[in-house]
């Protein structure tokens, strides 16, 4: 089996079939079962590998060795795409130096963007990621805001359980 790492332009998960072959960067594959958890050389000891299977096919996907916010990211994305229902993306914000364009949903916007199926319709969903310990800034807390008075469902989330219970959370309320 072929395993490659998950950095890709938007440090989304790349998944990797058994001949190396790229299958898709976004997560609207599902991941049925992760096997195990394994470690490879000493260089990259740090790593963690999950292997697992899409659309029947074995794959690994290489996690960042230091668990960053990006780190997070990943997994938080990874255990959203297990999620039946849900589609997520990364939402990256900025702006193009060299030709002056802006680009993603606005200063203060969440990290994770989707959609989430409740009662047979999709429903906006953002994910704000932060490390244990660090707080949304106020541009932040008026974009979660904003995205559940207009029926939304958004939050903070410091890990991939807490991210897949506010999908659950919004379930049940609604």
């Amino acid at each position: 089996m072929t395993t490659k790492s998950l950095r890709g332009r938007d440090n989304a998960p790349s998944f990797f079939g058994p001949e190396g072959e790229q299958m898709s960067s976004n997560p609207a594959p599902r991941l049925r079962k992760v096997a195990h958890r394994r470690r490879t050389s000493k260089a990259n000891r740090h790593s963690g590998i999950v292997d697992g299977v899409i659309n029947g096919e074995r794959v690994s996907l290489v996690l960042p060795s230091k668990e960053t916010e990006r780190g997070l990211m990943v997994r938080i994305r990874a255990a959203l795409a297990c999620v039946p229902g849900v589609l997520v993306w990364r939402n990256n914000v900025g702006v193009d130096s060299e030709h002056g364009i802006r680009y993603g949903l606005g200063v203060g916007s969440a990290d994770l963007i989707g959609l989430v199926v409740v009662e047979g319709r999709a429903v906006f969903a953002g994910w704000e990621v932060k490390r244990p310990g660090q707080r949304p800034s106020e541009v932040q807390r008026r974009w979660i805001d904003l995205i559940r008075r207009h029926g939304g469902i958004a939050g903070v989330v410091t890990s991939p359980d807490e991210a897949v219970a506010l999908v659950t959370e919004a379930r049940r309320e609604r």
